[in-house]
């Protein structure tokens, strides 16, 4: 309002000027009949055009603050962001987007290999505090919408009547379950302390539970037959050790103690038939061979018999029971001289037991008497 008492100001200064250049010497004179002077004109129009300049620069000086007075407001705005180093954020409408814009804007354009364009100096941009006032008013818009979409779920599920339960989650561990040779495994461990405390019915139990696991598990088939063997089951034995041989042909102690089996069975020539098939070398294991040539004299068949014994006796010569063997199935052969010999050298092994000690003692007195030399 200051600038329109200036103009006011003007006016009055105008006038006074003008009313002392239209003053003439006789106007202070106070004469009763002096003549009045004729109005001009010149004045009156002044006056109105002064007037109108007045009323016109009202209008506008009112249009002006007007609009001076949000710029005012915004930069005062903006200078305490700028002090403070906060956004200030501020109630602006965000622009009311047409379809056809969001359309385009939800639109996903793909992307397209660009060759990479030079890189122009960023030219200097003045943002206006009203564009980041409608920025943040967008993003206070989408947190506020996320909250109610959140509390709209809560609300409702207890509208619902069900109970939030915001404790944490907790894991359990599921049981996994055994593979058939930890099964296997664990059976045999137990018929095995089982046998240990002598209840050899669960023993038994648990060591066949081990073989439907697994048919090939060697320990548990083998304990499991030595169980069969000391109970006299022979037909039992036999049958679990021949299925062994079809899992596991390289197990020696399967061909041997189904060898034995057979043999309880009276079925010399299957057992004979068995250790040929199954029988390695005869240094890696003699005593497979000393029951082959046992089986050869049980079958009379002294001529196989005295050839393994004599490969026998040249692998250990201490033992005194192969010399024994060799003994009879050379004398069998008639052959009393070498058999003589052989007896001899059982004697003096001295390891022989007391029914073999005699037996051997009995042959060297019978082949002596009849005239054979001995060492």
């Amino acid at each position: 309002m200051s600038l329109i008492n200036q103009v006011l100001k003007d006016i009055d200064e105008r006038r006074s000027a003008e009313h002392s250049e239209n003053k003439t010497d006789l106007d202070d004179l106070h004469f009763a009949h002096i003549p009045k002077r004729k109005s001009k004109t010149k004045p009156v129009i002044i006056t109105s055009i002064a007037s109108l300049s007045v009323v016109a620069m009202v209008v506008v000086g009112i249009f002006v603050l007007r609009q001076v007075s949000p710029i005012d407001s915004e930069s005062q705005q903006l200078s305490e962001v700028s002090d403070t180093g906060h956004t200030v954020v501020a109630e602006v409408t965000a622009p009311v987007r047409t379809q056809e814009r969001s359309a385009k804007e939800n639109r996903v354009q793909p992307k397209a290999k660009t060759k990479p364009r030079a890189v122009k100096p960023a030219a200097k941009v003045v943002v206006t505090d009203a564009v980041r006032t409608r920025e943040t008013r967008v993003v206070i818009e989408e947190e506020s919408e996320t909250a109610v979409a959140l509390s709209s779920k809560t609300e409702l599920a207890a509208e619902a009547g069900e109970e939030l339960d915001d404790s944490p989650v907790k894991f359990t561990r599921s049981n996994v379950p055994m593979r058939p040779e930890q099964k296997a495994e664990l059976s045999y461990q137990n018929g095995y302390d089982h046998l240990r405390a002598k209840r050899h019915r669960k023993a038994e139990q648990s060591l066949r539970q081990a073989l439907v696991a697994e048919s090939s598990h060697v320990k548990a088939r083998e304990l499991l037959s030595g169980i069969y063997i000391k109970q006299g089951r022979w037909i039992e034995a036999s049958e679990l050790l021949r299925d062994g041989l079809t899992y596991t042909p390289e197990h020696l102690t399967f061909s041997k103690l189904y060898a034995r089996a057979l043999m309880q069975l009276n079925q010399d020539a299957k057992a004979i038939t068995i250790l040929k098939k199954y029988a390695p070398a005869v240094n890696s294991d003699p005593n497979y061979f000393a029951i082959l040539a046992a089986l050869y004299q049980r079958q009379n068949q002294h001529g196989h018999a005295a050839d393994v014994y004599a490969k026998l006796v040249s692998i250990n010569p201490n033992k005194g029971v192969w010399w024994v063997g060799l003994g009879i199935s050379l004398e069998a052969l008639g052959r009393q001289q070498d058999a003589l010999q052989a007896y001899a050298h059982a004697r003096k092994t001295g390891n022989l037991h007391n029914e073999v000690a005699r037996f051997t003692n009995n042959r060297l007195v019978a082949l002596e008497e009849i005239n054979f030399p001995s060492d």
